[in-house]
């Protein structure tokens, strides 16, 4: 599945910081579905994890992860971020 999908965003020259029409990114939707594989997927393939997305009041991917209480979504994009987050406890939300 992964190559396939390489080949296809390779191919189609697709953007994966795009902002769509729902106003957010591929990354920041893998995020809130909890998909860690695809959230691994997209950052190999060049999505900025710093990218705002308006859905979600211009929040980053990591943060709609939070939200939506996707921890291992959280620890992916944490350890591929450049910057450095606070712990966060979930029980507080």
């Amino acid at each position: 599945m992964r190559n396939v999908l390489t080949i296809e965003i390779n191919i189609a020259g697709a953007d994966v910081n795009k902002v769509g029409p729902g106003g957010s990114t591929p990354l920041a939707e893998a995020a809130r579905i909890g998909s860690a594989r695809m959230v691994e997927f997209l950052v190999d393939q060049g999505a900025d994890v710093e990218v705002k997305n308006p859905a979600y009041g211009g929040a980053t991917a990591v943060l709609v992860a939070v939200i939506h209480r996707r921890q291992t979504v959280v620890d992916v994009l944490i350890a591929v971020s450049t910057i450095f987050f606070r712990f966060v406890n979930f029980t507080e939300f």
